[in-house]
């Protein structure tokens, strides 16, 4: 099973169609059906955040790139400018 086909099932899960998922992450239908079809596979680190936190699953291994547990309940409720300033911040601190 590919992420594609876990983003699906998780999709499914909640009963949401790939415009109203897509409208929570603020990208178009058209790419959720990229991403669960595998056409796209690599979509920014800030929708492999908030597909995670949506689905409160660990469908993307994005906390390995920062090299540290993010812990988030809901990352929706912030705005782009506010989720890279923390991001940016929990890189400084762990080159100190």
């Amino acid at each position: 099973m590919n992420i594609g086909d876990h983003i699906k099932i998780c999709r499914k899960a909640k009963k949401m169609t790939q415009t109203e998922l897509g409208n929570l992450l603020g990208i178009s239908a058209a790419y959720i059906n990229k991403l669960e079809s595998m056409q796209k596979t690599n979509p920014s680190y800030l929708i492999q955040l908030k597909i995670n936190s949506i689905f409160e699953a660990k469908i993307y291994d994005v906390d390995v790139k920062l090299n540290t547990t993010l812990y988030v309940k809901d990352i929706t409720q912030f705005t782009t400018d506010e989720l890279l300033k923390e991001i940016k911040r929990r890189i400084e601190s762990e080159d100190k």
